[in-house]
Formats: structure tokens, sequence, C-alpha cells
């Protein structure tokens, strides 16, 4: 009994002791396993990852993908960039999506940050891997770190 009080209040103030900026790379890698698709992934496993697409933006989500040719790339709110997800993933046989080069500016505030990225994705409806340089604007609310912004800052070829 002790034990288990002893590991729950242990667990507990490792969760507190954590920098936002430690949340927010947490955040990314789960974000990355969201949108990654492995080829034998089912409509379960898809429809799993669609719940939890949302759980990582504000309901005012604003993203600016710039120009893709298979999909909008201009969303207002959660609800429409969740829907942009779904018929995306509907349509993915095969994603594997990675981040890199992650720089994290937290607010004196601790109540919001500025990330930059690389995303590289690999997708069955793209001959090469995609590479996008992205500026993430987190959030802390209620539900705690969120994005609020997505806004590409500029796309590479991976040259073979």
């Amino acid at each position: 009994m002790f034990g288990a009080a002893a590991l729950a209040a242990l667990m507990l103030g490792q969760a507190l002791l954590r920098s936002p900026e430690q949340v927010i790379r947490r955040k990314i890698d789960r974000l990355m396993l969201t949108v990654s698709l492995k080829s034998d992934d089912g409509n379960l496993t898809k429809a799993a990852k669609i719940n939890r697409f949302g759980d990582f933006f504000t309901r005012d989500v604003k993203v600016n993908l710039g120009d893709i040719r298979w999909t909008s790339s201009v969303f207002n709110g959660r609800a429409e960039l969740r829907d942009a997800f779904k018929n995306t993933v509907m349509r993915l046989k095969f994603a594997d999506v990675q981040a890199s080069d992650i720089t994290i500016e937290v607010a004196k505030n601790s109540l919001s940050a500025r990330v930059q990225l690389l995303v590289e994705a690999a997708i069955d409806i793209e001959e090469r891997p995609l590479r996008w340089n992205l500026q993430l604007n987190y959030e802390k609310t209620e539900e705690g770190w969120r994005i609020r912004r997505v806004r590409r800052e500029s796309v590479f070829r991976q040259q073979i």
C-alpha cells in the first residue's frame, strides 16, 4: 500500500517538474505517431488516430501549409482541420512522418511557445519524401499545451 502511494507521488512529482519544452517535445512526438500510418493499419486504427488528432490543437487553430496539390492547404478551426486529416488518412495507405531540428522558445510568462521544426513525410501518394520547415505556435490552455497556429516556412524535395 505504501509502495503504491509512493510511486503515485513520484509520478505526480515528475509530471509537475517537466519543463514546458519537455512537454511540448513529447506532444510533438505523439503528434508524429498519430499522423503516421503503417501499411497494415486498418479502419479502426485510422479512426482512433483521427479522434486523437484534434486533441493537439486549440478550437480556433489556424493552419497555412502553402501549396499542396492533393489537398487544401488553409484550415480555420479544429473541426475543419480534423475533417481534412480524416479525408487524407482514408486515402493514404502509408505515411511515415518524422520531426527533427526542433527549437522551442517559451514565452517569459510560460503561457505560449514558438516551435520551429523540420517535418519529413514519406507517403504513398508522393514519389519523393516531403520536407517542410514549420512554425508552430503553442498556447497553454486549460486542456494543456495545444497548437494554435501552423505555418509552413518553405518546402524542399529530397534529392536522390
